[in-house]
């Protein structure tokens, strides 16, 4: 690359007034040399973008393969399911309709919990759940508890809303049908 006789460096920038032979120097060779270099640069780097592009698209698809990879390899994965059940078991206490959560996971997660009746049978409506979550929580109680005793815990600490009221009733009328347990 070749290089042309700049001003010297400590003049760019400040408010030197350049001589009339600078002025000649930086408009018939230093302004076009850099035009120039600036130009060429800019057509390397529009010819190499396409490149670049693609092999940063290979690196993202690398990634998620190692990423994914590595997941395979995670100490949850092994974990027995008598052990995976005891954890789940404390979750219901810390979370209030923790089956539903613990089945958004994975799906042998998914498979554990619909296939275990104890988890299902704390019923669990709070102020806090979402209107619409009401009714089919309690329904997913009722199907999935088998044959368990359902034990339904209410905590409301405010004045409810007439939609939100109707979803309680309509969860405590689903319940209802399982009384007998």
């Amino acid at each position: 690359m070749k290089e042309v006789n700049s001003l010297r460096s400590e003049l760019l920038g400040t408010n030197h007034v350049p001589s009339p032979e600078e002025c000649d120097l930086i408009r018939q060779s230093l302004i076009p040399f850099h035009i120039e270099r600036y130009a060429a640069l800019d057509a390397e780097i529009n010819r190499i973008q396409p490149t670049l592009a693609a092999l940063q698209r290979e690196q993202r698809a690398h990634r998620e393969l190692i990423d994914a990879h590595k997941a395979l390899l995670t100490p949850m994965r092994r974990m027995v399911p008598d052990v995976l059940l005891e954890i789940f078991r404390h979750c219901q206490s810390d979370l209030l309709d923790s089956p539903m959560r613990l089945m958004s996971v994975c799906r042998s997660w998914r498979e554990l919990v619909l296939s275990t009746p104890t988890l299902w049978k704390l019923v669990f409506l709070h102020d806090t759940m979402q209107t619409l979550r009401i009714v089919p929580f309690a329904r997913a109680c009722a199907t999935y508890s088998g044959s368990c005793p359902i034990t339904v815990v209410f905590k409301f600490m405010r004045r409810q809303d007439r939609l939100r009221r109707k979803a309680i009733f309509d969860a405590l009328a689903i319940l209802a049908l399982h009384v007998h347990r």
